[in-house]
């Protein structure tokens, strides 16, 4: 399991949320 890639998953739908 890539815990980097999850990391990243999951900070982007947070971001876009956030941003959006």
């Amino acid at each position: 399991i890539d815990d980097k890639g999850t990391f990243s998953f999951s900070a982007e739908k947070v971001t876009s949320s956030y941003f959006t």
